[in-house]
C-alpha cells in the first residue's frame, strides 16, 4: 500500500525515574535496549523507520556547539553537562544495526532538532548507509533560535 511508518523515542528516563517529561538525550541505562528490542521486532518491516530520538538538546540547548554536537554523537555525562550517562546516536545506531536491522534510521539535529549545521561532521557511521538527517523547523523564537527562512537557508 506503499505506506511508511515512523517508530520514535520522545521520553525516556535514566535509572529508576519514571519517563514523564522529555531529557535532554537519550540515556544509556535503557535506551539501547529499547531500540535492540524495536529493531528486532520491527527489522523484517523495511517500510518502518527508526527516529531514535525525539528533539535532543544536549548542554541545555546551547545553539551548534562543537561539545554539543559530540555530546549527540559519542554521549557521556560530564561531557554532555548531563547529571546521567547519555547514550550517543552511535551507539543507538549500533544497537539497532547489531539485531541485523536494515531499516532507515533518522538521527534528529540538536537544539531540539533545529540545528543541522554540523550534523555532517558529527554524524554517525552507517556501515549500511540508510540513515537520514531529521530537522524540526519551528517558527517559535522561544522555542528554537532558527526561526526564519534566512536561518534554515543557512542552517540546513
Amino acid at each position: 500500500n506503499g505506506l511508511a511508518v515512523i517508530l520514535g523515542l520522545h521520553w525516556s528516563a535514566p535509572g529508576k525515574k519514571i519517563a514523564n517529561q522529555q531529557y535532554p538525550m537519550p540515556d544509556q541505562d535503557h535506551v539501547p535496549a529499547f531500540w535492540a528490542s524495536v529493531s528486532h521486532q520491527f527489522k523484517s518491516y523495511t517500510n518502518v523507520i527508526f527516529d531514535l530520538f525525539n528533539e535532543p538538546f544536549p548542554f541545555d540547548n546551547v545553539w551548534d556547539s562543537t561539545p554539543a554536537w559530540k555530546c549527540w554523537r559519542d554521549g557521556g555525562d560530564t561531557a554532555c553537562g548531563l547529571n546521567y550517562k547519555a547514550a550517543g546516536m552511535q551507539l543507538l545506531l549500533d544497537s539497532v544495526r547489531q539485531t541485523g536491522a536494515t531499516n532507515i534510521i533518522v538521527t534528529n539535529g540538536i537544539g531540539k532538532a533545529n540545528s543541522m549545521a554540523q550534523w555532517l561532521t558529527y554524524r554517525p557511521t552507517d556501515p549500511l548507509s540508510n540513515m537520514m538527517a531529521g530537522s524540526h523547523l519551528y517558527n517559535l523564537a522561544f522555542y528554537c533560535p532558527c526561526n526564519t527562512v534566512a536561518c534554515w537557508n543557512q542552517y540546513l
